[in-house]
């Protein structure tokens, strides 16, 4: 599970030296998790599920004051309905190493739900069980039996199980109050869309979905049900607390915020289906004109972002197109700067170039951002790829479109961590 153990070496120090060193790998992750929407874009980028898994349970544990010692997540398997361990961290201080020797003795067992009515419930309700005093109900397992104050927060979306966290504390441990299981459900609801939209990335095929109208039409349908769903849940919620004034304006600042979520996406498919079209009248203007008129109505932004434009101005780029949708490919390409911002960085720039490369005029969008993972830059500029859990997918989909349906020609360049190109060449 750790890898072949040294001999000379105790569990403990060995476990240690793992939980030292994944520390350091997240520990640029933990610093922006000054709030919740930092949190949630730190969360929503990293690419690693075993990392922010890990990085979940250490801040429960070592970062927040729930008095907890230990913290597990296991995986569940739909097919053979069991539950395998995935990652844990620990308070080393609180655990003796004889103890934490069968505790990772224990964890190498697949537990099958079916032999453990306890578990069984909780996946198939949904709802966290939180202070459990002693794990009564007789089983195989050895890793329940020795839990001790314990609570159990399964993990999930709709009817899709991914998993359960368990937490753990010890003799002393105090019952959480109201205030730190609502903080502990902030993480759960986090991991469960985080695994949510990982598992859309994995498991559909975005390139191709556009081939027929069919496939087209179930997208959007898609696309469309999640927003939906959330506005559904929160109206419930919002029915059932029309007596609570806080709780409700909350349950409908979510609803507006889904709402607004819904016809951003409208208006994108709309112009989507608008590039794919005839041709729009065109006119002759400067690009960087445009540019910079676009760039002014994001200026606040990324005066708040303390992103500084640097305009790199070699020649004129004359351009052919229709001035009103060039704007709007603009003001896509600015939107993915502003929420790609690598906020470890203390200078953020976004360069524009205006020039000549091999006889040809060129238009380059230039940024220090985030970057892009190099298993998703071919995926980009397909529609409904996204990596934000806000994100339509369809966005820089238009600009390629719209770029080569007017002759021009893109290329996106990018090195995660460090920078994003984009060269559109007229």
């Amino acid at each position: 599970m750790w890898g072949k153990i040294n001999c000379n070496l105790s569990r403990k120090t060995l476990i240690g030296k793992k939980l030292i060193n994944n520390e350091k790998d997240i520990s640029h992750m933990i610093q922006e998790f000054e709030s919740i929407e930092k949190m949630m874009s730190v969360l929503y980028s990293e690419k690693n599920e075993g990392r922010v898994i890990f990085c979940i349970l250490l801040l429960l544990i070592g970062k927040l004051d729930l008095g907890y010692v230990e913290s597990y997540y296991f995986h569940y398997d739909e097919d053979s309905e069991t539950l395998h361990y995935k990652e844990g961290y620990f308070n080393l201080d609180k655990i003796e190493e004889e103890e934490l020797d069968n505790i990772y003795d224990s964890l190498s067992d697949l537990i099958e739900v079916d032999q453990v009515p306890f578990l069984r419930g909780i996946l198939e309700i949904g709802e966290p069980v939180y202070d459990v005093k002693k794990f009564t109900e007789m089983t195989p397992y050895t890793f329940l039996s020795r839990l001790n104050n314990f609570s159990v927060i399964p993990v999930g979306y709709e009817e899709k199980n991914y998993g359960v966290l368990i937490l753990a504390g010890n003799k002393n441990f105090l019952k959480m109050g109201k205030r730190k299981r609502e903080l502990v459900d902030i993480f759960k609801y986090n991991l469960s869309m985080y695994l949510y939209n990982r598992e859309l990335e994995k498991n559909e095929l975005k390139n191709d979905r556009l081939k027929t109208i069919g496939y087209f039409a179930n997208s959007i349908v898609h696309e469309f049900k999640t927003p939906v769903s959330v506005i559904k849940g929160f109206a419930t919620l919002a029915k059932n607390k029309l007596d609570d004034p806080e709780k409700l304006k909350i349950y409908l600042e979510n609803i507006i915020t889904e709402s607004d979520r819904i016809i951003e996406m409208s208006d994108e498919v709309g112009e989507y289906a608008q590039t794919r079209g005839t041709l729009d009248i065109e006119e002759e203007f400067y690009f960087q004109d445009v540019v910079k008129e676009m760039f002014e109505k994001f200026k606040n932004k990324f005066e708040r972002l303390d992103i500084k434009p640097i305009y790199m101005e070699e020649k004129r780029i004359l351009v052919k197109a229709n001035k009103k949708t060039l704007s709007r490919t603009v003001c896509h390409i600015l939107k993915n700067v502003a929420e790609n911002v690598d906020y470890k960085k203390d200078k953020r720039y976004i360069m524009f170039r205006f020039g000549e490369q091999d006889g040809k005029d060129i238009v380059i969008f230039e940024d220090n951002g985030c970057g892009i993972p190099d298993d998703n830059i071919p995926k980009v500029f397909s529609p409904f790829f996204t990596t934000k859990i806000n994100g339509t997918g369809l966005g820089m989909t238009i600009v390629k479109e719209y770029y080569e349906k007017i002759g021009m020609e893109v290329k996106l360049e990018s090195v995660y961590g460090k920078y994003t190109r984009l060269t559109v060449t007229i």
